[in-house]
Parts: structure tokens; C-alpha cells; sequence
């Protein structure tokens, strides 16, 4: 297995120095060019950096052929069309997760239902802020969205409808707990092909240690049966993906995501919580490094089925694998704040669903719309050339900054973990692509001609 923790010695903001199974590789991290270097070339390289001789180990990547100079980034845009609103529709929830980013759906206030003529105006607001031919999406969150089940069915109702009279094009996604859902709700899920989002954190005992009901039992059993429901309907044409929260009491990774494959899931996304309200359940420490451990040997399981032209559908591999092959040097780590907004009980905008109510991600309301200057500053702030952490990382456009709410809220604790993770990747990423490089872009999304694998006469060996 290849290495869990990210042990290159180059902290050069680059290149970057891994390994696959059976290859020493450079990547050129202005380009994202991947490229094979003598093993005595890449070992003189992280000699040089161990004794912190960098410029020395400059002078040897450049003889594998790799740029060392940062090209200029992007300048962060003025203004971006809002194509995507979450609403939180339910500002409450029948589980006490003590965790919870939205503080049990109140997001610190009082338990609330968002009022239907509100959730039609954030579809109205989301028409008009869009050009004809941008597809719009609309995501129903928390607190549990099934505790507002009408102005969810009319709501989308609603949008549907206006798209079809428009020549729209509209896509719908929740995320719920489960534990509220009916027949009927399967069935409205199917009408309008939702891609459902189930909050899960483990099978059994540890789910209902970290996700009980507010009164202290566990809800395994529950989210178990209603899980049938969503899984059993004829000819389904929806996805339903598992999310899980990861803390330091549910670090057995391996178990989960074969468990939750057999419960059914399309697809399972492990995400660490580094930041919660009361300040409980974060990962800190040694958890990160259990974490790494833990998510590798999942990627392991991954390798193994891709090998066996079986897809293990683990989100984390497959996002990460994307990011990796079109190396697009994002410069924000999602559309938080530009592209997608949350929208509260009240109407108000803001950056995306983990600010709702809160000051620093407010951006406007659905009356007047998203207030241009709050967003410019917004974008400017928050754009990766501005985080003085992140200039001389070799990972920044893999990574684009991390999760805003949690670099505010915590800072980068989880720096290291990710680094861990994206050396693990791109390892992965080559012995995949020399496996099978055609099926590795089918996966990825990518029907493009295969590029070609060439021989380089500099000495630096294939270059992707």
C-alpha cells in the first residue's frame, strides 16, 4: 500500500515529489503536469530540501524538465451570477446531534419553518438573477427539509413548472436525515429526479452514538427502514448518496463505507468535522492522521475494484481524481459566495447553507438581491491568491483554499491531512491511468482522445 501520510520531502511551492507503485514522478504544480524522473534525480531532489537547501532542489527539478516559477493567478471577478440557492426550509430538526454546524436546524435562533410565498420568491429571485440558457439548482437543507413538506412539494412544483413555461432547465437536490420520509415523498422524489443527500456517520451503534433523536435514542433503526423505501421504488431515477461526518468517534472508516454500500448507497463522501458550535467532536491531533489512515485504506478498496473494473463509488477518491486530471487551478475551493447562496427562513442571502444567520457570510436578501459590494469583497477576500497560508503550499490548486466557513471559524488544522491525502491521489491517479487510462477518463467524465504517453529526451521519462 502506498504510504499514508505525505512523507515527499519538498515543500517547494513548485513541484511536488511522490511516488506511484512503481515510478518516481515530479508534478509541476503551475501546470498540473505530471511527469516520470530518475530515482536518483528525485532522491538528490529531497535531499537537497531535508537539508533545506531549496534552491538546490530547484536546480534539480529543473533538470527533470519542471518549471519552477509561479505563473500569475486569476484575478478574483467582480461580480458572479447566482445559479444556485439552498434553502433552508426547516429551520429545525428532530435529531440532537451535538455537532450539528446548524445547531439542530435553529442556526442559533428560534426553531422555524421557511413560509412558502419566501421559498417561491427565492425560485423567482433565481429566475431573474440568470441568463435563459444557465441551468438553475435547487437544494432543500436544515434542519430536517421534511418538517416543511408542503412548501418542499410546492416549492419544486412551482419551479418546475416556471422552467417548463421558460425553457428552463431546473435540477433539484435534498439533504435529509431520513427518518421523516413517507412513500409519498419517494414517489415526489422520483417525479423530479432529486439527488438525495442522507446525513449518516456509521452503521448501527456508532451512528446512534453521534445522531441520536433529541430525546436520546438512536435513530439507526429508523433511517434502516426508511433507506427501503428510497432503495426499493421501481426503476428509480434518482441518486441517493450517503454523507458522513467524520469525528474522532467514528474513525472506523472501512466499515462504514462497506456498510453503507450494502445498505445501498450510489455513492459515500467522508467529511472531518473541524468545526461545530459548541466546539464538540471536532478532529484534532492524531485524529487527523487515524482519518488519513482510514480514507486510504477506503481508496485502497477503490484501486482494487477499479483493477477488477468494478466501480467502488467513494466520492472522496472520485472528486479528488477529477481535480487531479483537469488541474484547472480553481481559485476557490467550491461556489460559496458566487455562484451558490443559502437562503434563510427569513429570505435573507448568504454565502452558502453553514452561514445562514450568520453576519460574516450575509450577502443580501430575495427582495433587493445579492448586494453587489458585499459579494466583490467577498470574492476578493476569499480568492486563493489572498490566503497567505496557501502561496507557498505545492497543494493550493488541488486543494483551492479549503471550506471558507471552516477557515474563518478554526483556521487550517486539517493542512496536513489534505496535503496527506492529495500525495496519496495522485500516486493512485498514475497507477490507475497506467492500468487502464481509457476507463480512467470514461470514470472521470472525460471522452476525449487519449492524450498520448511520449518519451521525453531530457531524461525526465513519461510526461502526461
Amino acid at each position: 500500500m502506498i504510504p499514508s501520510t505525505d512523507h515527499s520531502a519538498t515543500r517547494h511551492p513548485g513541484f511536488h515529489t511522490f511516488r506511484s507503485a512503481s515510478r518516481d514522478l515530479l508534478l509541476e504544480v503551475a501546470t498540473g503536469r505530471i511527469m516520470y524522473v530518475e530515482p536518483s534525480i528525485l532522491q538528490a531532489i529531497e535531499n537537497a530540501a531535508i537539508t533545506g537547501n531549496i534552491q538546490q532542489a530547484a536546480l534539480m527539478a529543473s533538470l527533470a524538465g519542471i518549471r519552477t516559477t509561479n505563473e500569475p493567478e486569476t484575478a478574483p471577478p467582480k461580480a458572479v451570477s447566482v445559479r444556485s440557492f439552498s434553502l433552508a426550509i426547516a429551520q429545525k430538526c428532530n435529531l440532537g446531534c451535538t455537532y450539528c454546524y446548524a445547531e439542530q436546524g435553529t442556526f442559533g435562533g428560534r426553531p422555524d419553518n421557511m413560509p412558502p410565498e419566501i421559498a417561491r420568491s427565492s425560485v423567482d429571485r433565481l429566475f431573474m438573477d440568470t441568463q435563459p440558457d444557465e441551468p438553475i439548482t435547487i437544494a432543500f437543507m436544515g434542519g430536517e427539509p421534511f418538517f416543511n413538506r408542503q412548501a418542499l412539494y410546492e416549492t419544486t412544483t412551482y419551479a418546475a413548472k416556471k422552467a417548463e413555461e421558460e425553457g428552463r432547465t431546473v435540477s433539484f437536490s435534498i439533504t435529509t436525515n431520513a427518518t421523516l420520509i413517507r412513500s409519498e415523498d419517494v414517489e415526489f422524489l422520483q417525479k423530479y429526479r432529486f439527488t438525495v443527500t442522507v446525513s449518516v456517520d456509521g452503521i448501527g451503534d456508532t451512528n446512534d452514538t453521534l445522531r441520536p433523536y433529541i430525546s436520546g435514542k438512536g435513530s439507526f433503526t429508523q433511517v434502516q427502514e426508511k433507506l427501503k423505501l428510497l432503495f426499493g421504488i421501481p426503476n428509480r431515477n434518482f441518486r441517493v448518496l450517503g454523507r458522513v461526518t467524520v469525528t474522532p468517534q467514528n474513525l472506523g472508516l472501512t466499515e462504514t463505507f462497506q456498510g453503507l454500500l450494502d445498505l445501498g448507497f450510489d455513492s459515500v463522501q467522508f467529511s472531518p468535522m473541524l468545526k461545530s458550535p459548541s466546539g464538540k467532536q471536532e478532529m484534532s491531533g492524531k485524529d487527523f492522521d487515524s482519518l488519513l489512515e482510514q480514507l486510504i485504506s477506503c481508496g485502497e478498496i477503490f484501486r482494487t475494484g477499479f483493477m477488477e473494473k468494478k466501480l467502488m463509488p467513494l466520492q472522496n477518491v472520485l472528486s479528488t481524481l477529477k481535480r487531479i486530471h483537469t488541474y484547472e487551478r480553481e481559485m476557490y475551493p467550491c461556489g460559496a459566495g458566487g455562484g451558490y447562496m443559502g437562503v434563510s427562513a427569513e429570505g435573507e442571502l448568504y454565502a452558502c447553507h453553514r452561514f445562514v444567520n450568520d453576519e460574516a457570510g450575509h450577502m443580501g436578501d430575495l427582495k433587493t438581491g445579492v448586494n453587489p459590494v458585499k459579494q466583490a469583497q467577498w470574492l476578493q477576500d476569499r480568492h486563493l491568491g489572498a490566503q497567505s497560508a496557501c502561496t507557498d503550499c505545492w497543494a493550493r490548486y488541488l486543494c483551492s483554499g479549503s471550506c471558507h466557513h471552516e477557515v474563518i471559524k478554526r483556521g487550517r488544522p486539517a493542512c496536513d491531512y489534505i496535503r496527506g491525502w492529495l500525495h496519496y491521489c495522485l500516486g493512485l491517479y498514475v497507477d490507475l491511468y497506467e492500468a487502464d487510462s481509457t476507463g480512467l477518463r470514461l470514470l472521470l467524465g472525460d471522452n476525449q482522445e487519449i492524450i498520448a504517453i511520449s518519451e521525453e529526451q531530457n531524461g525526465a521519462g513519461l510526461q502526461f
